[in-house]
């Protein structure tokens, strides 16, 4: 993350991003009038309506809460950060390694973008390498739930329902 923090933090795009975001130059009126609206409220001990949040989740879910140029600057600086992820995981397939193994793991948990890459670097490079691991079983199941193809494992878990009831998927198949 030290890389990525350099190489991205150092880049002409992230640069002028934070600037926009630091002088507000980064939003949209629209977005600039909700969030006003929204701390008049919160200041009165109001609290906003549901359209307010629906607006303002609308604006933020799509990134149409930045102007045009924030917008691009946030796409190549996501590009910037997933082409240094990508990178990373490419490395870490020629280090055959329960470290590589455990690092592919945690790239999956945290859900990065890279994270399609390290399934296909995982698969190719890991096919035949330390296949009694715990990480390399997690990760083969991970890599053959991709697609659905009958015959294919799926990684069985256990979550809980909407009422907190706790749910295990092997057990709702039988």
């Amino acid at each position: 993350s030290e890389i990525i923090n350099t190489r991205v933090g150092n880049n002409p795009n992230s640069i002028r991003f934070n600037e926009m975001l630091d002088t507000e130059e980064a939003y949209t009126e629209d977005f600039k009038n909700i969030t006003s609206e929204m701390g008049r409220l919160r200041r009165n001990n109001i609290t906003p309506s549901d359209s307010l949040f629906e607006k303002f989740n609308n604006l933020v879910s799509n990134d149409n809460h930045y102007t045009p140029e924030a917008r691009q600057l946030k796409e190549n600086i996501d590009n910037l950060v997933l082409q240094i992820q990508n990178e990373w995981v490419d490395t870490l397939g020629t280090i055959k390694s329960p470290v590589a193994l455990f690092m592919f793991a945690r790239n999956m948990m945290f859900a990065a973008p890279s994270a399609e890459r390290t399934l296909e670097v995982f698969s190719r490079e890991f096919a035949d390498t330390l296949t009694d691991h715990p990480y390399h079983k997690y990760l083969s199941a991970l890599a053959n739930a991709r697609t659905a193809v009958p015959g294919n494992k799926y990684p069985d878990f256990t979550a809980p329902d909407l009422n907190g009831n706790m749910l295990t998927l092997s057990e709702l198949i039988n």
